[in-house]
């Protein structure tokens, strides 16, 4: 497991909430088609290396809100 998975997994542990919790379990499911296809997951592994986890952050409290 890599720390860009490691650091994911604790955000979604670590914060509460079952909405972000659900939207993490969806997300890993998206992943898991996305690793499928080659092409794609280029494209998904260099947008996950541009946008920091900061910006995902922002994100999880606007869904909290």
């Amino acid at each position: 497991m890599d720390y860009v998975t490691q650091q994911t997994l604790w955000y979604a542990f670590l914060s509460e909430g079952p909405l972000k919790l659900v939207v993490f379990l969806i997300g890993i499911m998206m992943m898991k088609s996305i690793l499928r296809n080659k092409k794609v997951f280029r494209i998904f592994a260099f947008l996950v290396l541009v946008i920091p986890l900061s910006v995902l952050e922002v994100v999880g409290l606007f869904i909290k809100k």
